[in-house]
């Protein structure tokens, strides 16, 4: 009948469990239901399907929450399902943290889908949950999961009204996506050029938004820190880890950052010394990437000229 299951997918689907949290010895048997889901007319039967996959997104068993996140990637293809899936955004972030990689990958997947649509707005405090979730994302080893959590903040910049609570979050975008754009992956290099340019535009920031266009990333540090000044200290914080990166380029791109910085900073700011601190350690590093360091620190020496530095 209209509104229902068709008979072989519902039963596939409501299959109890055995014990709680335990994936039952049938949990394969659910898969006949995402082999028809693509046949099915989603205005007729999406939200009975939806209804089902929602029972399972909290099930304890890794199996049916995958299972569920399948479904609901094929469905959220649809526009005619976006609205309906916002009832499942609370499920859904809290998948974010999942600690399956496959899990987290459909659900950023199915979000985005959802958004691109943009259907459906997203409101200011769902946002906030979700810049929350995706911030530790962006640096993750996975580089799928970079690339599918920058792709799906540019969407939420685009499908969220302006609000001044969202601000502090989209600042502390800007020092990852800004590296992340020189990242050896092209895939997640691509994701972060469009993030970036979607959080500059979300600022309304126009010469942000205008280098990020031309692709001059160059000017972006100089730019930045003589835009925002009273967050260099904090910006100067995100950088430092990518002292640390596997990737040359990424730690060559984080000297200059600091050095940038630590030029504009007052001198009784803790982050300065840290600065000084982290380029005297990198003794130890390839031979180029540790003569920038000492080039810098020596440049920040001979700019500054306080007794600050007499002990370095």
């Amino acid at each position: 009948p209209p509104g229902t299951v068709p008979a072989p997918c519902a039963a596939a689907w409501a299959q109890p469990r055995v014990g709680p949290g335990s994936c039952r010895p049938g949990t394969p048997s659910l898969l006949p239901a995402f082999q028809v889901l693509h046949c099915l007319n989603p205005r007729q039967y999406g939200p009975s399907v939806l209804q089902i996959i929602s029972r399972h997104l909290r099930s304890q068993c890794p199996e049916r929450r995958r299972l569920a996140l399948r479904g609901l990637v094929v469905l959220s293809r649809d526009p005619a399902m976006a609205k309906s899936m916002r009832s499942l955004s609370e499920s859904l972030l809290e998948l974010l943290q999942d600690a399956d990689t496959d899990a987290v990958q459909m659900t950023l997947s199915a979000f985005i889908n959802v958004l691109h649509f943009q259907i459906v707005i997203i409101s200011t405090p769902t946002a906030l949950k979700l810049l929350e979730a995706l911030r530790p994302l962006f640096d993750n080893e996975h580089s799928q999961l970079q690339q599918l959590s920058m792709l799906l903040f540019w969407e939420l910049m685009e499908a969220t009204e302006r609000s001044k609570s969202l601000k502090p979050h989209v600042y502390l975008s800007l020092v990852p996506f800004y590296f992340n754009w020189h990242n050896e992956n092209q895939r997640v290099a691509e994701a972060s050029w469009r993030a970036l340019f979607g959080a500059a535009r979300f600022l309304k920031w126009r010469d942000l938004e205008d280098l990020v266009t031309m692709e001059q990333p160059w000017r972006f540090p100089e730019c930045l820190l003589e835009k925002d000044r009273s967050r260099v200290g904090q910006y100067v914080r995100q950088a430092l880890p990518f002292l640390e990166s596997p990737e040359k380029p990424l730690r060559k791109l984080a000297i200059k950052f600091l050095g940038i910085a630590a030029r504009s900073m007052k001198k009784e700011q803790p982050e300065l010394q840290l600065i000084c601190q982290a380029l005297q350690d990198m003794t130890d590093d390839s031979p180029a990437v540790s003569n920038l360091a000492q080039e810098t620190l020596h440049i920040i020496r001979a700019v500054r000229r306080t007794s600050f530095f007499h002990f370095w």
